[in-house]
């Protein structure tokens, strides 16, 4: 609604707003590339004070007036990739993923090379035909390093497709629509240790520097390869293969909670026909860890009851898989047990992130095998 004499209003950004950005330039001499980089920044009208930084100064974007628009530019010359004190060095990151995926159970792990691929911003990928690729797919990922057919092997992707566009300023006119692969997407990959590790390893490093896919220069395609925080997460490891024989205490991590285990080894078969959703796991998990951030601030004191609230509330709207009927009780109810909602609250958060953590294993290992359980993983010796 208009305010009174006012037919509309601005949208603006605050003061102190502050906007991250990189330019890369290359060269193999790298005092040539900082040579190359600061002349660009020259060019442009930077200039360099006392303490090393470039500054462009008196600058106005949008709508431009004595109280709208002006920006300061700082720029530093670095001869580092911005992610390499965030992430570690590539040599750092690939060393520790070949030293703790090489431990997992799938066949050919101690031959293969293993690294993943993370899109930082939406990629746009497409085949020899110009039609966009939905995934970073292994033919794709041979191609471009160039290897031989069938030398690599996807393990893992998730992702999704989306709509990238935009405006061209100096045209005034909007950007052609393209399908991308959205930012965030992640890819593992495996490849056979006959090829040469040393090109390898440039090949995935140009990627990082130079970004892969189309328009590029506008910021898509931009991708960092063995992210090391998927390393500081628990490895959960599915049956990628049927009839085979997993090596005992090598399953999902140590220490999970008995009550949990219990319940899923009994139930697996009902839990896989009850409809439960990732989303509704994600809802749980997310509902308890708000709960616990507010007892543990001191602004709830019973989030047992919250909790156990919830639940019921799911079963009694009968939301799709909190009522489906375990044991004659609805799934809801029978998780409020095995929760043991009636004891330490923060006994109650690692059941619930351990029952999520499962059924998400359960949910994903029987997408790609219909014949997973989960029953396999859950060996006494490997949580003992």
């Amino acid at each position: 609604m208009a305010m009174e004499r006012r037919l509309f209003s601005l949208q603006s950004f605050p003061v102190g707003t502050e906007f991250r950005g990189w330019i890369a330039v290359r060269d193999e001499d790298e005092g040539k590339a900082r040579e190359k980089a600061e002349d660009l920044l020259k060019a442009i009208g930077f200039e360099r004070d006392t303490g090393g930084q470039w500054k462009l100064e008196n600058l106005r974007v949008g709508r431009r007036s004595s109280t709208y628009g002006a920006l300061t530019v700082t720029a530093w010359v670095r001869g580092e990739a911005p992610w390499e004190k965030s992430h570690r060095p590539f040599e750092e990151r690939w060393e520790a993923y070949q030293k703790q995926l090489s431990k997992l159970p799938i066949e050919g792990a101690q031959d293969s090379f293993f690294f993943s691929v993370t899109l930082v911003t939406d990629t746009i990928l497409l085949d020899d035909f110009l039609r966009p690729y939905r995934v970073l797919t292994t033919w794709e990922v041979e191609k471009r390093l160039g290897l031989e057919e069938g030398s690599v092997r996807s393990l893992a992707s998730f992702a999704r497709p989306c709509l990238v566009g935009g405006w061209q300023t100096a045209h005034r006119l909007p950007k052609e629509r393209d399908m991308a692969i959205a930012a965030g997407s992640v890819f593992l990959f495996s490849v056979s240790r006959s090829v040469d590790e040393g090109k390898l390893k440039k090949a995935l490093k140009r990627w990082e520097d130079e970004g892969i896919g189309w328009r590029r220069s506008e910021g898509f395609g931009q991708v960092l390869i063995c992210d090391p925080w998927h390393l500081t997460q628990e490895m959960v490891c599915l049956r990628w293969g049927k009839g085979r024989e997993e090596p005992k205490g090598k399953g999902l991590p140590e220490k999970l909670d008995e009550r949990v285990v219990s319940f899923l080894q009994k139930h697996e078969g009902e839990l896989k026909r009850s409809g439960l959703s990732s989303s509704q796991l994600n809802y749980l998990q997310s509902y308890a860890s708000i709960l616990d951030r507010l007892y543990r601030l001191k602004a709830m004191e019973k989030p047992n009851e919250r909790l156990i609230e919830y639940l019921r509330r799911q079963a009694e709207r009968k939301i799709g898989g909190w009522d489906h009927k375990i044991e004659g009780k609805s799934l809801a109810e029978a998780l409020i047990e095995v929760l043991g909602l009636e004891g330490e609250w923060k006994d109650v958060v690692k059941r619930v992130n351990d029952f999520v953590l499962v059924m998400r294993v359960l949910l994903e290992g029987s997408k790609k095998d219909k014949e997973f359980s989960v029953k396999q993983l859950l060996w006494e010796e490997g949580r003992r």
